[in-house]
């Protein structure tokens, strides 16, 4: 018999899951703010705050994969924890094309939170010239990470060098 959901509360600086767990259960947010961390090196980076009528933990539902990344309560949060369990038993009718829709889904967000860790990692390392210029190869790579290279045309190409060059242009005037 599956678990109901079940309201909890977690204080100020309480880890709701750690980065690697096992993921069993999603969380609504119903009061409060809520930190998602990955690690590095010896420490953290913030990369999402999920805050009250958000829903947290819901793509490994999907794939049931691990904990991608650490939840900090921020303030005192209260939530509802409904376990994987008692959300198989509303899912398994669900026709298989659609649950193939969702899983293409769940794995298109995965890759568009990666491909943001990267840009913010890229656009840090920019700003403090460790690495080299943000180009339109670049770019493109991350169009072709969302499967949008196949085809891509001469016009995405420029426009990929025009928002390049901005780019590199708006970093330049905040340096000086």
């Amino acid at each position: 018999m599956s678990t109901p959901p079940a309201k909890k509360t977690f204080y100020t600086g309480e880890v709701l899951f750690r980065e690697g767990d096992e993921s069993t259960s999603l969380f609504l947010i119903q009061r409060g703010a809520v930190s998602i961390r990955r690690r590095k090196g010896q420490g953290f980076v913030e990369v999402a705050r999920i805050y009250a009528k958000e829903v947290l933990g819901e793509l490994p539902f999907f794939d049931r994969n691990a904990r991608s990344a650490t939840a900090v309560a921020m303030t005192d949060v209260v939530v509802l924890e409904i376990e994987y369990e008692a959300l198989d038993k509303i899912y398994a009718p669900v026709p298989s094309y659609l649950k193939s829709i969702i899983s293409g889904i769940t794995i298109r967000l995965r890759k568009a939170n990666d491909t943001i860790r990267r840009l913010q990692k890229e656009l840090r390392d920019l700003e403090g010239e460790k690495k080299g210029d943000l180009d339109a190869a670049a770019i493109l790579e991350i169009t072709q990470d969302f499967g949008l290279g196949v085809g891509l045309n001469d016009e995405l190409g420029e426009l990929s060098n025009e928002i390049s060059t901005e780019l590199e242009d708006a970093l330049k005037k905040a340096k000086s």
